[in-house]
This record gives C-alpha cells, structure tokens and sequence, in this order.
C-alpha cells in the first residue's frame, strides 16, 4: 500500500493482518509497518474516552463511554 506522509511525499508500506484482544473481544485489524513505534488506530477508539499525558512515559487512560 502507498501511503501518504506529513511532508506530502508518498512511501510503500508493508500491510500485516492481525488479531487483537479489544474490549474483551477478538477484533479483526490491519496493521501498517511505518517504523518501530506502535500506533493504534482512532477508530478503535470510537465509544472509548481516551485521556494521555503527552510527556515521555505519560500516563494514558481509556475507558469506555
């Protein structure tokens, strides 16, 4: 897959399919290999209130709405 980066240049990326545990369920997810950090995807986060401290190992809440 092609994707797009903040300075408009476009790069491919590797796609991986993967299953995670979820809100205690098994969810069906597509993973993009961008580098070595994680990202989680926002629309997981559709009926979650997320709170983070944006700080090097802040703390980051998530509750469901």
């Amino acid at each position: 897959m092609w994707a797009s980066l903040a300075d408009d240049s476009d790069v491919p990326v590797p796609l991986f399919h993967a299953v995670i545990d979820w809100d205690e369920r098994d969810v069906e997810i597509t993973v993009m290999a961008l580098g070595s950090r994680p990202l989680l995807g926002a629309e997981l986060l559709q009926g979650f209130n997320l709170s983070a401290d944006f700080e090097e190992d802040g703390e980051l809440v998530l509750t469901a709405l």
